[in-house]
């Protein structure tokens, strides 16, 4: 697994960054409605490096303000085409009150011209047992 292209610069900022943290007190900068994304915190995250092992690629983030370092993991599972995804929250040097931590964040998916069905709709998430 590798990191193909990444552009941090403000005039290029995707829809959604990689990883999306909320914490209390930084608010929101879009309309998320009830959706976690969107936040203050996750929008100010920047790229600081990535680590691509065989199967495994690791984004690590970090937000100036707050001070808090995210690690974003993809982990390939054999040869199944599935992707496991998490994500790590790591305090700096100021304390912040953490609401919520995004495991996936998917943007710039848009229904097909003439597609009838919002893709959505036929999304399937499965989470093991535990």
């Amino acid at each position: 697994m590798r990191l193909l292209s990444l552009n941090g610069s403000a005039e290029s900022r995707a829809a959604l960054p990689l990883g999306e943290v909320e914490v209390t007190g930084h608010g929101r900068v879009g309309t998320s409605d009830k959706r976690h994304v969107d936040s203050a915190a996750g929008a100010r995250l920047r790229y600081e490096h990535h680590v691509a092992e065989a199967g495994h690629l690791t984004v690590h983030l970090h937000g100036p303000e707050t001070d808090l370092r995210v690690s974003v993991h993809y982990l390939l599972m054999g040869k199944l085409p599935v992707v496991r995804c998490w994500s790590e929250v790591t305090a700096g040097s100021r304390q912040a009150r953490i609401e919520n931590v995004s495991s996936f964040v998917l943007g710039g998916v848009a229904s097909l011209p003439g597609d009838r069905i919002r893709w959505q709709h036929r999304l399937q998430v499965a989470a093991p047992s535990p």
